[in-house]
Order: structure tokens, then C-alpha cells, then sequence
């Protein structure tokens, strides 16, 4: 950890504490990771994040431990959040890996398609070209329509705004050889 900020190694070790804490206390617990932590789980190169985005069900149930963490590592007080409740599309289980299990507690991180499209929906300029184009890697694209394909998949009859398309046949182009 670096002051306010996480490195990827320290992702997996904050969760997996978390993991054994919260089963500690008996509780069952769902943890799901979307955002930049799960991408460095899935990119050990990424960059530092500021924190670790998840959905938790039930919602409230880990505060307690993870103020406590908070305190004992120095980490900022919203290191674990679920601000990005309100912009995680709906989806089904099978849109979720599990990366660990301590007891009733799982953690799991999203699936690369449904990253991919939740930073083509952010599309936040510098700070999510690097991710963007690794989930474009990951997911195998090819083209601006298997993009848009993975994206509406998640945001039903959406299109990608001009600035996501811009970043996807950039990193298209990057990719083509030259004619």
C-alpha cells in the first residue's frame, strides 16, 4: 500500500481478511468486486486504485470490520465502498468468478465482459483507457460491433457513446497491422 493508495498485490490479502473476519462473527455474506480492484486482480500491471468497489449482500453486514481494518492498516475510511451500487448492471450469477471462500463468506470479482462494459459505460478519459483496452484484450474483440455487442448485453439498447467508440478503434487500430 502506498499512503492512500492500493497496489494490485494488496487487493486479494485486504479481501481475504475481510473474508475471514466477517466469517469470525458467523455471518453469511456476499462480496462481489467490480471496478479498478477487479480488474488488478485479473492485471497484477494495472495501477494503484484508491479503493476496492463492491456490492455486498447483505448491505451493511461488514461495516464494522472493515472500519476496524481501516484503523489497524491505515487504509482511507472508504478503502471497501458500494458507491457503484447504483451503476452495476443487473446481472446473473454467471457473470461472477469466485475468488475465495472463508466460511459463508464468498468473494467474487465480475467477469470480464461485464467489466468491459461498465468502463465503456464510466469511459472516464485517460483514467480507464488502460483498463478499457485490457478488457478488450481479454475479451477477445475484434471489432467495434463485438464491443458494442458485449456492452448492450449489459445496458439493454444503449450504444456506446462517441468517446467509447473512439477508445475501442483506437485500440483496434493499434492492434491491425499497417496495409
Amino acid at each position: 500500500m502506498i499512503g492512500d493508495l492500493l497496489e494490485p498485490g494488496d487487493i486479494q490479502p485486504l479481501l481475504r481478511e475481510l473474508a475471514r473476519r466477517v466469517s469470525a462473527n458467523r455471518a453469511r455474506v456476499g462480496i462481489r468486486v467490480v471496478g479498478g480492484a477487479a480488474i488488478a486482480l485479473l492485471n497484477a500491471d494495472r495501477r494503484v486504485t484508491q479503493d476496492i468497489d463492491v456490492l455486498i449482500h447483505p448491505a451493511g453486514s461488514v461495516q464494522d470490520v472493515v472500519d476496524e481494518m481501516a484503523a489497524e492498516h491505515g487504509l482511507r475510511p472508504d478503502w471497501l465502498n458500494d458507491a457503484v451500487k447504483a451503476k452495476t448492471p443487473f446481472v446473473g450469477d454467471d457473470d461472477w468468478v469466485e475468488l475465495l471462500r472463508e466460511g459463508d463468506v464468498s468473494v467474487f470479482i465480475a467477469s470480464t465482459p461485464l467489466l468491459l462494459a461498465m468502463k465503456m459505460s464510466a469511459n472516464r478519459g485517460v483514467r480507464d483507457t488502460d483498463d478499457i483496452h485490457f478488457l478488450l484484450e481479454a475479451c477477445g474483440v475484434e471489432s467495434l460491433e463485438q464491443a458494442q455487442e458485449i456492452y448492450e448485453r449489459y445496458h439493454h439498447q444503449e450504444v456506446l457513446s462517441a468517446g467509447a467508440q473512439a477508445r475501442v478503434e483506437a485500440w483496434l487500430s493499434l492492434r491491425r497491422p499497417p496495409a
